[in-house]
This record gives C-alpha cells, structure tokens and sequence, in this order.
C-alpha cells in the first residue's frame, strides 16, 4: 500500500507491500499472504506467513505467523482451523492456547475456552495441534480456562451466554426474539451451579433493567424501552414502581428464557427509560427522547412536557442531509450525487434552505436565516478525502491518499516454474501515470 500528499503528489511512498505464495488442489488456486513488509520512520517491519493444508484442498490447516519480537528475534503467533474453516486453535507468542468449540452441524461457535490447560483438555479427550507428542504436553498446567458457552435459537440466533467462572457464579446475558410481536428482550445477569460442583449452570439471577426494542414490519427500529422486573411472591412481574425496584431479581430454577416471554409487554409504569422513532417513506425523521413518561399506556405526551425531540432531514436523493437537535442546533451536509459532503453548515434558522443553499439565498436571509458554513471538503475521482478548508480563514488542511484505494488493476507477478514467490502487483491510474506496489 502506498499513501500521497494529497491528488498531485506523483512520488506516493510505500507503506506496505506484500508477497503471496500459491496452493494448488484438486483443480483449484488460491494466493495466501507470504508476507507483509511495514515500512516506517526509515526502517521495516517484516512479518512472514507459512501454511500447513488439508491434503487435497486449498483449505488452510493451521496458519504460522511470524513477527519481531520485542527487544529482537522472532516470535511465532499459531491459528489451526477445523476441516469446516472454523477457527479452533490458537496460540499466541507467550504460548497461551484458546480452544473454539462448534456444533459439527451448523457451525456455530458454541464454546471457547481461553487459556487452556493440560488437565482440561485432557478431561475433553482433545489434543493441542500444536502438540508434537500428542499428549496435550504443550499446555500449561496453570491455564484458567476462561470458558464462554453460547445457546442458539432455531434460527442461529444467540439466546444464552454463560461467561468465564467468577468465585461461585458466571456472568450470564439473555436475548429473547417475540418475531411475531417484533420484539426483541435482553437483560444480564449471573448463573450459579444447580449443586457445587455439578457444572450445571442453571440457578439464574437477573439484573435490572430488561431492555426492550420494537421494530416495524421492515426492522425498522420504533421504540427502545428499559423496563423494570419485581417479585410478587414466588412470581416474576413487571414493578409499577421502578425507582424502588431490586437490583436483581433471584429465579431460582425459573429460566430467562421462558419467563420473559411469558411476561408481555410492560406497562408505561414499568418504564426507567423510553424512546420512540417516527419514519416518513421508511426515512427515520425523528427520535423522541423521554425526560418524564406519561403514565398511561397509549399516551405518547408532548414536546417539552415529556420529551425532547431530534429532527432528520433528507435531500431530493433520499440521502441523510440535516439534524436539528433538542436546542435547536441544525447541522446541514451539502452533498453530491456520490454521497459525498462537499460542505458542513451549522445554524439554529433555516428558512428556505435547499439541498445545494443551506443559507436560502436572499429569501433566507429576509427570512432570519443563519446558516454559515464551517468547512469545505475536497475529493480525487475515486471519492478519497484531500483536503479540508475553513471558509472563515482560509485554513487548509490535505490529506494522505491510501493508493490501495484507488485500484484499477491487480495481478500476480513470478515465475511460472517457481510458485513459491509471487507478489501482487497493484497499479492505479491518474493523468496517464501508474502507480503500484
């Protein structure tokens, strides 16, 4: 990668360049990283990239990265994954080893274990890869086994998560999915042993407050709310008093899982926060952020008395353009048709303002219109950022071009009879000139 003084520097300096080497397998090509050479202050950096495959594919076995390590030499970094491409090893250069654990039918991520140790995985019945005599010797007899373990719905969606041991109990979040209701519930918590030392997890604790999101029919976010839960006896319920409500509610060998859903939406009493979004031709238009919410259910309140309000605003393309804050405050972009901002303007009247005049021209100023631009931004061709100006004093400020960014062509460059040690070359174009790696 190379970076430019800005559009007019045609001398852009290397920052990384890179080399690949091949794998060839049952008809197929793939082109790895070889390595990385990071040029800085004078000097380089060189990190080098070595692979072991799976016979007869161009899937990656394990991964071998090796660095410079601090006060000289090399230090090697190990990634080893699965014969589905998932990660399960890794082992990094003061020789802490994690294990991913997946479910063989979906992939998915349902235990990771950080910090392994010799006795842990021994009870696994699983071998380090990066073992050589294959008794898992390679482990620490200390690691803490810092275990994670994840619950998924029937749509791959996370439910449960049960964190690392701490003392006699593990941190523990909670996401339940009422797609019918398009509502979504999340609330933490901590899990304890159902008996010490059983390794069942299943006496839960939650802790206030749930927080609650709606969305419309296209998943459109319309309300966020931060309720409050209360015991009524031996009950879960929804607390009509949440300044008073416990921290945390004990559920015994209640699950989160099946009591949420059995709760319902809560009332407005049961309301530590509330906010609400209204959308115009699917476009979000404003944010209700409640100081003071009313009590009855259905009553939404009024500007002021219950809530602040924040405005968005669109151009002619449908493309983000203006925000009014609660004081008043409007940032207005000037954009082009790319997206991108030509002009910021900031001001509290916008009268007659238009996607190109945020000040309104004449009319607006007769009107008591005070927008004034506050910088100015320049782009090359391929929508880098260049410069930036401050219109009151002229104050210019460029920017370095990231060349990678602006490719037009790529290829592998070497020797047909030596796979070993291609490089990619990158070439990028401008007024007739080339630049590249």
């Amino acid at each position: 990668m190379q970076v430019a003084d800005g559009i007019n520097d045609t001398s852009p300096t290397t920052v990384d360049s890179y080399t690949y080497t091949t794998r060839t397998a049952n008809g197929q090509m793939t082109y790895p990283v070889a390595s990385q050479t990071h040029f800085e202050d004078a000097s380089s950096v060189l990190t080098t990239y070595s692979y072991s495959w799976y016979d007869g594919r161009v899937q990656v076995k394990q991964q071998t990265i090796t660095r410079p390590a601090d006060g000289g030499g090399t230090v090697n970094i190990y990634k080893w994954y699965d014969s589905h491409g998932n990660l399960a090893w890794t082992k990094n250069e003061s020789g802490t080893v994690n294990y991913y654990d997946y479910d063989w039918r979906n992939n998915q991520l349902e235990r990771s274990i950080e910090d392994i140790s010799q006795a842990k995985a021994n009870a696994l019945g699983i071998v380090s890869p990066f073992d050589t005599n294959n008794n898992n010797d390679d482990l620490p007899t200390d690691g803490v086994n810092a275990t994670t373990e994840y619950l998924y719905d029937v749509h791959g969606r996370v439910i449960q998560t049960l964190g690392p041991i701490d003392g006699s109990t593990r941190p523990a979040a909670w996401t339940v999915y009422d797609d019918d209701a398009h509502t979504t519930y999340f609330v933490e918590g901590c899990a304890e042993e159902t008996s010490t030392g059983s390794g069942i997890w299943t006496v839960f604790t939650l802790s206030n407050p749930v927080s609650i999101s709606i969305t419309n029919k296209d998943g459109n976010v319309t309300e966020r709310i931060a309720a409050v839960l209360t015991k009524s006896g031996s009950s879960i319920v929804w607390s009509d008093n949440p300044s008073s409500a416990p921290a945390d509610i004990a559920l015994d060998a209640q699950s989160p899982l099946t009591v949420l859903p059995s709760l319902g939406l809560p009332s407005h009493t049961s309301y530590a926060t509330w906010a609400t979004y209204q959308y115009a031709n699917k476009q979000l238009r404003g944010i209700h952020h409640y100081h003071f919410i009313p009590q009855t259910d259905g009553d939404q309140g009024t500007l002021g008395t219950n809530y602040t309000e924040t405005q968005y605003g669109y151009n002619a393309l449908g493309l983000p353009e203006w925000t009014k804050t609660p004081d008043g405050t409007i940032t207005w972009n000037v954009l082009d048709a790319r997206g991108l901002t030509l002009s910021t303007w900031i001001g509290t009247n916008d009268y007659n303002a238009s996607d190109s005049d945020p000040s309104g021209g004449t009319v607006g100023q007769s009107g008591g219109n005070n927008m004034v631009k506050v910088v100015e931004y320049d782009y090359d061709k391929d929508g880098n950022l260049t410069s930036t100006q401050d219109p009151e004093n002229a104050a210019k400020t460029n920017y370095s071009v990231a060349v990678s960014d602006m490719v037009y062509g790529e290829r592998l460059v070497g020797d047909e009879t030596d796979l070993t040690n291609w490089s990619l070359q990158i070439s990028t174009y401008k007024e007739g000139s080339a630049w590249g790696l």
